[in-house]
């Protein structure tokens, strides 16, 4: 209980309040041809787990027996977690699409954070290696 009064509504204001505005207006606009496809393929990965977390606050509003959530409270919190949280996914998953710089740094604290999940492991390890192992990526980012 302790994570759910404590712990959540401040992971959800960090994300509301420090993710969606770090990530800010595109510094740059993307010119058609001219974003490395690793970048691209980042993106999409980052806005399909975007999605997947969205779905998954929908569906443990739905059951919340399922996932073991006791009461409203907890159900109301694990909705309210995924849905932000998928919705900065996808406005960060949009950013890096344009070549954004800090949503590229925002991916990286955020998917070494999601390493440790069973699901958000090879997600984050595709993620990295297509954003900073990419010799495409790293020379897009370094202009």
């Amino acid at each position: 209980m302790f994570f759910l009064t404590r712990v959540l509504p401040v992971a959800l204001l960090l994300v509301i309040f420090y993710v969606i505005p770090v990530l800010g207006v595109p510094s740059r606009k993307p010119e058609p041809g001219r974003i490395p496809t690793a970048i691209r393929v980042a993106s999409w990965i980052e806005a399909i787990f975007g999605i997947m977390l969205f779905f998954s606050g929908v569906l443990f509003a739905m059951e919340p027996a399922v996932v073991g959530l006791n009461g409203p409270v907890g159900a109301t919190y694990a909705l309210l977690f995924c849905l932000g949280s998928g919705i900065a996914w996808l406005v960060m998953a949009t950013h890096i699409n344009f070549g954004n710089k800090r949503a590229r740094g925002v991916c990286l604290v955020l998917s070494i954070l999601r390493v440790f999940t069973v699901v958000g492991a090879v997600f984050s390890i595709v993620d990295i290696a297509l954003l900073y192992g990419s010799r495409s990526s790293r020379q897009y980012y370094a202009q």
